[in-house]
């Protein structure tokens, strides 16, 4: 992760955000073209 500052490790912070989300968007750069994708998901 880039940003340290930023960055989420505390597992129930992660779960009460999954838990609340109906999506996720995953922003990415390829070479200096930023694209950004909305993705539905599933876990367990």
């Amino acid at each position: 992760m880039r940003r340290q500052d930023r960055e989420l490790t505390d597992r129930s912070i992660l779960t009460d955000i999954l838990h609340r989300a109906d999506c996720v968007h995953l922003a990415l750069i390829d070479g200096d073209r930023p694209y950004l994708v909305t993705v539905n998901f599933g876990w367990t």
